[in-house]
């Protein structure tokens, strides 16, 4: 007999507060194909990751944005983290084609566009990217990003601390898969795209990643 003792409490984990503050991207990851259902109808779209680190005044028990430790002091190695889950496409209406534009201040030109739809798109360019997130509380009060723009000027640059990841299926790196979550993990294998590569030898092209903050000076590299 293996028995657990289970609560009903919601333990400690923070929301961030509703507002705008500034964020730095540190992760892009390929979900590949997921079904989702809105109002009884079920839809398979590939989705995208977006992965924030929050600085500035985004929970309430700290300040400068960290995360609790053990103690109940703010850690200044765990700033608060965020994603926006998209479906990956660049078309105009798409989320996160708005998002993107409003990150770098300008539209994308139909040319732009149509050679992301020929050569792809380069994902590891939006690490380490500074900008500004705003936060919102939905229906069931939950706190989730609405909108993503460029840093404002008078904000310092805030610099990333977690480990930056771009994952890419159609460029598989076993190491860069390893080094996700195991719950992001968990929904990649249930898409096509991870059962089409299971039991295949990785292909030699790895995904770039990033180690250190992208070059800044006004100028966005996507």
């Amino acid at each position: 007999m293996a028995k657990m003792k289970m609560t009903s409490s919601a333990g400690s984990f923070q929301d961030p507060q509703v507002g705008t503050f500034p964020g730095v991207c540190v992760r892009v990851i390929d979900l590949g194909t997921q079904e989702n259902e809105y109002e009884g109808k079920k839809t398979s779209k590939r989705q995208l990751m977006l992965g924030f680190e929050l600085h500035g005044e985004s929970v309430d028990t700290d300040a400068n944005g960290y995360m609790l430790d053990d103690t109940g002091k703010p850690d200044p190695m765990k700033p608060f983290m965020v994603s926006a889950w998209l479906t990956a496409s660049f078309h105009e209406e798409a989320t996160l084609r708005k998002y993107m534009e409003s990150w770098r201040g300008a539209p994308y030109t139909e040319q732009q566009i149509s050679e992301f739809e020929t050569d792809g798109f380069d994902w590891s360019l939006m690490l380490g990217v500074p900008c500004m997130i705003r936060m919102e509380a939905n229906a069931k009060g939950k706190v989730k990003i609405k909108g993503i723009s460029k840093l404002q000027k008078n904000i310092e640059r805030p610099v990333s601390v977690n480990q930056n990841i771009v994952f890419i299926l159609d460029e598989f790196d076993p190491k860069v898969f390893e080094s996700i979550p195991q719950g992001i993990r968990d929904i990649i294998v249930k898409s096509p795209e991870w059962k089409e590569l299971n039991g295949l030898q990785a292909p030699s092209a790895i995904a770039p990643t990033a180690t250190t903050d992208a070059p800044f000076d006004d100028e966005i590299p996507f």
